[in-house]
């Protein structure tokens, strides 16, 4: 007797049940593979431009330029601007959810990216500002707009 009979299966529902299992394991397969291996093109832009540098010479400023891209990522939400911004002098949680319109909730929130990406420090119980380095990003962020304004 076959399995399927035993199972009181047909064998039609047993070859549908494996072309599904086959489809799920395909799926799981993609999605470990990087989104290059599935596109269709294996030969897409990432894959077909070489860079001559060896990657030593440049290694630091990539991390530089990565951390950047991070830190403006952290900044480039409206809310998170606005709480850089105002925090450029040292500001109470009070002053800064009441000047600010903000829900407590989502201040903490948000302080918790700026401070993780150090653009904001917490100063003393309830007390926060802008460091140095969240500084620096505000000026590069208002030149790039005077920037776009202008051209």
């Amino acid at each position: 007797m076959k399995k399927a009979e035993k199972d009181g299966k047909t064998p039609e529902q047993v070859r549908k049940k494996e072309k599904t299992a086959e489809s799920s394991e395909e799926t799981t397969e993609r999605q470990r593979l990087p989104h290059s291996s599935f596109v269709g093109n294996q030969d897409n832009h990432r894959n077909s431009q070489k860079i001559d540098r060896p990657e030593a010479e440049w290694g630091a400023g990539v991390e530089a330029v990565a951390t950047l891209a991070d830190c403006l990522k952290a900044i480039g939400h409206a809310k998170r601007l606005q709480i850089a911004q105002y925090c450029l002098t040292s500001r109470t949680f009070t002053e800064i959810i009441l000047n600010l319109k903000l829900n407590p909730a989502s201040f903490k929130f948000h302080l918790g990216v700026l401070t993780e990406h150090g653009l904001v420090e917490k100063v003393e119980r309830g007390v926060y500002r802008t460091t140095a380095l969240g500084k620096l990003l505000l000026e590069l962020v208002n030149q790039a707009s005077l920037a776009v304004v202008a051209a």
